[in-house]
């Protein structure tokens, strides 16, 4: 089968034989595609207008709405486990299932209340700021993860990463001080602009609290990562229906996380009001849900056939996609903001030293020459 993970290609370039294999290549672009299209597709989705509930016409700003849509994308990782197993994928990958140590199934509700946390802080946040911001502050969690693997998994990290997370927060502080350039139609700060980031920052130190809790909880089990990207998925979207139950009947008239009628904090039956009198909006919330199972599945398979590093790697690219795509939406909808020159040029080098940081961090840059040079010697 062409793109068989076992299957490879041979072309001769130049007098010179290179070998590549298709399914590689394909779950790489796939990850990009997929989860540059779903960073994309929730802000879309915060910019389409629609009528609401109470008849005014306004942009659909559910946060925790939807974030249980994304959840809803990461359960279909569950469907895909299970035909995976029913096709005795398993049997191939090691013995999972003989493996006697079975983890309880309520393992997966921590990270899960994680995710779904992380992930309807971060809604909030894109909401006011720039995909392309957006997803260049998500590089703060290389620190968050850092900090907290020393702190809980009593971990003694090299030097060379600890500064990788130095060069993180160097990058991070240049790419949110491209907000504090940013001038409003008084000529002040966008105030928006600079809370949505704290918002997306402060996500990242929950979303490494799930990262930890995994490894040091879930990781000793032999467990395989659709499993437990769909068993936190169903856990995360239960969650996240029984909280919004609560949020409904909060009315605080002087604050609005959304554009929601009463002053309630979520308000999903407008929501549901919003998809019907405005059918697009169906499909762009089908987009974010295919586009999360497929970039997680595609994720999942370049870390068992290729390397965690190059999902790294690859998650790096999906930024200078979704860079690009904004700013070409924004010759298309005025409405997909784009950067000053000034805010350009800091937020560039900001992003060159948050992708250094990275790099830095997971031991592709420096060490590699030095171990390199030393086996020479």
């Amino acid at each position: 089968m062409f793109l068989s993970p076992t299957n490879s290609i041979s072309i001769k370039l130049f007098n010179n034989e290179y070998t590549f294999t298709p399914f590689n290549i394909f779950i790489s672009i796939l990850m990009v595609v997929t989860g540059s299209i779903n960073t994309l597709s929730v802000k879309g989705a915060d910019m389409m207008e629609a009528v609401n509930s109470a008849g005014e016409y306004v942009t659909f700003n559910h946060p925790f709405f939807q974030a249980n849509v994304m959840m809803v994308g990461e359960m279909l990782c569950m469907v895909a486990y299970v035909l995976y197993w029913s096709c005795g994928g398993l049997k191939h990958d090691g013995p999972e299932e003989d493996n006697p140590a079975k983890p309880n199934m309520f393992l997966f509700l921590p990270p899960a209340l994680c995710d779904v946390t992380a992930t309807s802080m971060m809604y909030i946040g894109l909401n006011l700021t720039t995909a392309s911001q957006f997803q260049m502050l998500r590089g703060s969690i290389m620190i968050f993860v850092g900090l907290l693997s020393v702190v809980f998994l009593k971990k003694k990290l090299e030097w060379f990463r600890w500064a990788g997370m130095a060069v993180i927060f160097v990058g991070i502080l240049m790419v949110g001080g491209a907000d504090f350039m940013k001038t409003g139609e008084d000529g002040g700060l966008d105030s928006g602009a600079i809370v949505g980031d704290i918002i997306i920052v402060c996500a990242q130190l929950v979303a490494a609290c799930q990262f930890v809790w995994e490894e040091k909880f879930i990781a000793k089990y032999n467990i395989h990562p659709l499993k437990v990207v769909g068993s936190e998925g169903i856990f995360g979207f239960t969650a996240l229906v029984l909280i919004q139950i609560p949020l409904y009947f909060i009315i605080i008239k002087d604050f609005d996380i959304g554009y929601n009628p009463d002053h309630r904090l979520e308000d999903p039956l407008d929501a549901f009001t919003q998809m019907y009198n405005e059918p697009r909006l169906y499909g762009i919330l089908s987009l974010t849900i295919l586009s999360i199972a497929f970039f997680n599945f595609s994720g999942v398979s370049i870390t068992k056939y290729m390397s965690a590093t190059t999902r790294k790697v690859l998650d790096t690219l999906r930024t200078l996609v979704i860079w690009a795509c904004s700013m070409l939406f924004h010759l298309i909808e005025p409405r997909w903001t784009t950067p000053t020159w000034e805010q350009f040029y800091l937020q560039l080098a900001g992003f060159v030293m948050v992708v250094t940081g990275i790099f830095l961090y997971s031991d592709l840059l420096i060490m590699p020459a030095i171990r390199k040079r030393r086996q020479k010697q």
